[in-house]
This record gives structure tokens, C-alpha cells and sequence, in this order.
């Protein structure tokens, strides 16, 4: 199916293999982390989707001190509005999880290997982190990743959130105060959570040092335009979000609900790009289940769906080979342009 995708200007699609540059560099003396990227034949294995992303990696997925400016422009095919690149798309456990020798925990596949659930939305002009996973300085380094312009966050459940001191790099990096997007419980949420970095008292250039915003209602950052979605999370409300660019929304995003309400599957019919929960085959009382996440990709019509905060419950290459061709299991690295 990776090999049939074609971009087309209401079709998400996964940019083509790129020509190979990786290379071995045991002497950098990075610990091998057991994530993608790892090991001694750079790419060997790996999907055309991460090997497309060789101009930021380097062999070891570690970021390299080549002091690149913070603020280059992101690069991007002719046709694409938006970019995202999925940093995680693991439950809260990650997977493997810690003393688990299940199938999927013990597995050889490079896709099996999940971090905490997490995307970064790119539009060309501005480039948005979704929250900041426990992971998140692992993630920002194997993305090598130098320039946020917002970090936007969907509750503040610990694997959302822990990451969020990690925000101090770039705040160094621009030398201001980095814009926090959420919701007024969020907010206050990250303000007990994280209170030395909101008290004001602590303002240094190499500090984390946030700009709350609370959303209430779509806010814009640059270009791009922005709709919070309330979804239900067990005993909780949460924000999913919508992203759209010039008025047209090209992808929406929910990492964590037990079910979609009616009127939001109403405002993303025929969507380009749905990215959804799918925990596991069983039900579950604050996720989505594999059928369940179907069920809802088919009421929207989005033209392509993409899963994500799997457990290990869900192998990738058996799950995958029983959906519809429009319906894939994400992956840490992969990058979908619409």
C-alpha cells in the first residue's frame, strides 16, 4: 500500500523513498537506545517512510552539534499544506513495556518499538508540538529538532505532559517565552504541576519560560489555524484538535477518547488526514479499541486514517495486514505530508 501513494491535493501521502545517507558512527558514543535508528546497518529494515527522513538523522538517531540554525526554513514538496511527523505513538507505558516478554514487546520490527503518543504539525512557516511526552528530549533529538514556535497540549495526564521542562531549550534558542496552548483545566493543571516555571520568579534565557494561552475557542499560530475538539477520555473531557490551513482542515487529531461525539464527526467529513486512537483489540473505559477506532474513521470519510497510541496488544505488521487500505497503524519517525 506505501508503495501506491500518491500526492494529491486532498490526499494525505508519505513522501517517497529518498536516496540512502546514513552512516555507521559507532564513535559518536551514543548508548544504543533499542529505537528506531539504532544499530549497526543504518536503515536496514526500516520503512521507506523513515529512511525518507536521513536528511535529520544520523546513525545513531542522536542529534548531531553541528550548530545549523535554529530557524531555517522547513523544507517541503510542492503540493504540501501541512506536514506532521508522528515523535511517538505509544499508550503511557510505551511499548516494549518495562518486564514484558509478550510477542509484540519482544519483536524485531523497528515499527513495534513505540514511544509516548506525540506528532509535530509543520506548515512551512510554523512548526507545533502537540504535547510533551516523558520522551519528548528523546524525540527532539532523533528529529533534531531546532524551532517551535507553540507546544499545544490535550490534557495533562503524565505521559502528556512530564516532558514539559524540555521546552527550556527553546526558549533558549529563540530567546523568549515559549506560547502554551490549553484548555482552562490543562492550564491550570501544567500551573500546579510546573509552578516554578509560572511564578514568574525564574525567568532566566535558559529556563523553560511559558506564555499560557488559554483556548477556549480556534486560535491561529502563523499560519496556521487551529480548532480544539472537547472528546471524552474516561471520567474526562479533553482537547483534541483540528488543523487547517486558508479555512480548509486537513487533518484532525485525537490521541486519547473512549468515542468521538456526533457533531465533531460532523464538522470533519471527508477529512484528508484522521489520526486516531486504537489502544488495543479489547474495549476499554478511556480508549478506543481497534474496531471502534474503524468505526469512527468510516463515519468521518477521511480519506486516509492513520492509529496511534497503541499498546502492545497491536503487532504492526499482523494489524496492519487485516485493515482497509486506507486505514494504517502509525509509527515512531514516520513524517505524512497533505
Amino acid at each position: 500500500d506505501r508503495a501506491t501513494l500518491r500526492a494529491g491535493p486532498d490526499q494525505g501521502f508519505v513522501r517517497p523513498h529518498a536516496e540512502q545517507k546514513l552512516q555507521c558512527a559507532d564513535e559518536d558514543g551514543f548508548a544504543r537506545t533499542g529505537l528506531p535508528g539504532d544499530g549497526h546497518h543504518p536503515g536496514a529494515g526500516l520503512p521507506s517512510e523513515i529512511l525518507d527522513q536521513s536528511e535529520i538523522f544520523d546513525a545513531q538517531g542522536c542529534q548531531r552539534c553541528d550548530h545549523a540554525a535554529p530557524y531555517a526554513k522547513v523544507a517541503f514538496s510542492v503540493m504540501a499544506e501541512l506536514a506532521i511527523t508522528f515523535l511517538g505513538t505509544g499508550t503511557s507505558q510505551g511499548v516494549p513495556f518495562v518486564a514484558c516478554d509478550c510477542r509484540v514487546c519482544r519483536s524485531e520490527d523497528e515499527r513495534d518499538r513505540r514511544l509516548r503518543s506525540s506528532i509535530l504539525v509543520e506548515s512551512g512557516e510554523t512548526v507545533v508540538l502537540v504535547d510533551t511526552t516523558p520522551d519528548f528530549r528523546t524525540q527532539a533529538l532523533r528529529q533534531r529538532l531546532r524551532r517551535l514556535d507553540a507546544a499545544i497540549f490535550t490534557h495533562a495526564h503524565t505521559d502528556h505532559v512530564a516532558g514539559f521542562d524540555d521546552l527550556r531549550r527553546f526558549c533558549e534558542l529563540s530567546d523568549r517565552p515559549m506560547p502554551v496552548y490549553a484548555s482552562p483545566r490543562t492550564m491550570s493543571d501544567l500551573r500546579r504541576m510546573f509552578y516554578y516555571a509560572f511564578d514568574g520568579q525564574h525567568a532566566f534565557r535558559n529556563y523553560v519560560r511559558p506564555d499560557p494561552r488559554e483556548v477556549t475557542d480556534a486560535f491561529a499560530v502563523g499560519d496556521l489555524e487551529i480548532i480544539p475538539a472537547e472528546v471524552p477520555h474516561g471520567k474526562m473531557l479533553v482537547y483534541g484538535y483540528i488543523f487547517a490551513r486558508e479555512g480548509r482542515k486537513l487533518a484532525a487529531y485525537f490521541s486519547d477518547c473512549h468515542h468521538v461525539p456526533p457533531e465533531i464527526i460532523a464538522g470533519i467529513l471527508g477529512i484528508p488526514v484522521l489520526i486516531i486512537d486504537a489502544l488495543r483489540h479489547e474495549p476499554h473505559p478511556s480508549h478506543l479499541s481497534l474496531r471502534e477506532a474503524i468505526e469512527v474513521s468510516g463515519a468521518t470519510r477521511a480519506q486516509r486514517t492513520w492509529l496511534t497510541h497503541i499498546g502492545h496488544d497491536l503487532g504492526h505488521a499482523e494489524t496492519e495486514a487485516g485493515l482497509p487500505t486506507h486505514i494504517r497503524l502509525a509509527y515512531d519517525g514516520l513524517r505524512i505530508e497533505i
